[in-house]
């Protein structure tokens, strides 16, 4: 069985045997439905469930207990909920879309249905609470409907069965220091064993050591991450010195929520060289002595890097960290314009909106709409006593929180507790998009929908001819007639322009058509009109429709 759990959920040996400590006993049982499972327990805790009579079975799922859980918090994917939600879970019942916060799920990757996943509560976000599976992909939790299917909850049989006492957490699957969780091998990264994976705070570099083993795992997953990602795969571009192999590739790969001054090889059980060799004899690279040691290639097709599921490293986060603090840095240039996105009050949101004190016709940013409920749930005290960061609706925000066809389950979550930020996209939700264009002082211009950029896209036109093809202008109010005319002297080449066949006399959507690849002297153009280079995308050529 500690072979299955290494596999199954991408933890290293030591992990594994810690998880599945020497005496465990196995029973059979039956849910409160009558479906069978096999119990496995140590010292009167259950460790481990696995559904069906034994591991034969084709739907076989063998999943943690809480009290393993309690002991590496990160083995699943941590899906939050508010704090209010999770004794209904206890219950047996399921936790439904709306219930999911947000803000911890965008740091997940993309997970399918049926994933293993814990549950948590939003303030204590490394404490599982509950086990269950995804009843849709990550990428269907947005909308509505059942999220998890709930296996196992506090406070239910079997952890009542059980001490119902918190196992002391393996080394370096601190729950202080996880905010997030990786999840098992099916739909993460293996041997990083209980290292939480997001973008959060990195742990200090004053805590305890991690052991060298430990240390050893975390960056063989890096290597893994790089071939996978990273490194090249043709022999051209080979070889590389071991040291570009550390810096540039393995060294970013490593988990964003390790501390980067503990996990390098400085603190693994071998240096550089020894490790590079052990590798090698893995199968995972090849390496050769010339004037020092090279990388000769990578295997891609080794079994661990083709099991290998994304995850977020300390690289993803530092380009994070770079783009944020270059948002601000784009020149500013004469008459440059400003989208905002605008929403107003409509539909079921009319009423508490003009309760509020806005106009039906107002235009809310979302900054706006933010203070709007936060002085409404002030003023109504609505703010939960203890879980400050959550509200408990009333009728009137209740309403204008939850459209008419909402599923019944849906509004007892959020009757139960909502998250702000939650809150905020739900109101937002049921508004109408709007947008402001507004440049060098003037009157802005309102549009409706979200706001959107211009794109150009490289694309082949009568047989070989390659064209630059500009849509969306008319969201920066730009004449395309002018804007062919000029580009026609810019880019010394033929120029035209047409409407779209989704155009119509009060929504026109002009293309303008340039011969040849002209993005550069067209982003130069456009910026110099002032559109914000942010709002400019490029779409070169596919691949394989290049002319000979």
């Amino acid at each position: 069985m500690v072979s299955e759990v290494e596999t199954t959920f991408g933890v290293s040996s030591d992990v594994a045997k810690a998880l599945v400590p020497d005496g465990l006993l196995s029973c059979k049982a039956a849910t409160h439905l009558d479906a069978p499972v096999v119990l496995y327990s140590h010292g009167g805790d259950a460790l481990w469930v696995r559904s069906g009579r034994d591991a034969r079975d084709d739907d076989a799922v063998l999943f943690p207990t809480l009290y393993t859980l309690a002991r590496c918090p990160t083995l699943l994917p941590i899906i939050g909920t508010a704090p209010p939600v999770i004794a209904k879970l206890t219950t047996g019942a399921d936790l439904m879309a709306p219930g999911v916060s947000m803000s911890m799920l965008a740091d997940l990757p993309d997970l399918p249905a049926a994933t293993l996943v814990a549950v948590a509560s939003v303030d204590e976000p490394a404490v599982p609470k509950a086990v269950g599976q995804l009843a849709v992909s990550k990428r269907e939790l947005a909308g509505h409907g059942k999220a998890v299917v709930t296996l196992h909850a506090i406070g239910d049989h079997l952890w009542l069965a059980g001490s119902q006492e918190s196992a002391q957490p393996l080394a370096g699957s601190s729950r202080a220091a996880s905010g997030q969780a990786a999840p098992a091998k099916d739909a993460q990264v293996p041997d990083v064993g209980a290292l939480a994976i997001d973008d959060g705070p990195v742990a200090s570099s004053s805590s305890a050591p991690l052991p060298a083993k430990e240390v050893d795992a975390i960056l063989r997953t890096a290597l893994l991450y790089a071939i996978a990602n990273t490194l090249p795969r043709q022999p051209k571009d080979y070889p590389i010195t071991a040291s570009t192999l550390v810096s540039a590739h393995i060294l970013p790969a490593r988990p964003a929520h390790c501390d980067p001054d503990q996990v390098d090889f400085k603190h693994a059980s071998k240096k550089l060289s020894p490790w590079i060799k052990a590798m090698t004899k893995e199968g995972l690279i090849s390496s050769k002595e010339m004037k020092e040691l090279v990388i000769t290639s990578v295997n891609a097709q080794h079994k661990d890097v083709l099991g290998l599921k994304s995850y977020k490293t300390l690289g993803d986060v530092a380009k994070k960290q770079q783009a944020a603090a270059h948002a601000d840095d784009e020149p500013a240039v004469a008459g440059q314009m400003k989208l905002t996105d605008l929403w107003r009050p409509y539909g079921h949101t009319l009423s508490f909106f003009l309760h509020c004190g806005h106009t039906k016709d107002a235009y809310l940013t979302g900054a706006e709409i933010r203070k709007t409920a936060d002085d409404y749930a002030l003023a109504e005290k609505l703010i939960h006593p203890v879980e400050r960061k959550f509200i408990v609706p009333d009728q009137r925000l209740l309403e204008a929180l939850l459209s008419k066809k909402a599923d019944p389950e849906d509004a007892r979550n959020v009757e139960a507790g909502i998250a702000r930020p939650d809150a905020v996209e739900r109101l937002q939700s049921g508004m109408q998009r709007w947008h402001a264009l507004e440049r060098d002082g003037e009157e802005p211009v309102l549009s409706k929908g979200p706001a959107t950029g211009i794109v150009i896209a490289i694309k082949k036109r009568q047989g070989a001819k390659v064209v630059c093809c500009i849509t969306g202008i008319e969201n920066f109010q730009l004449d395309p007639a002018e804007l062919a005319d000029t580009l026609q002297h810019v880019c010394a080449s033929s120029s035209a322009w047409s409407l779209l066949p989704n155009s119509t006399p009060k929504q026109p959507h002009p293309e303008v058509t340039v011969q040849g690849d002209q993005h550069l002297d067209v982003v130069k153009l456009l910026a110099s009109r002032g559109v914000p280079k942010r709002f400019i995308e490029y779409v070169p050529l596919a691949a394989g429709k290049k002319g000979r």
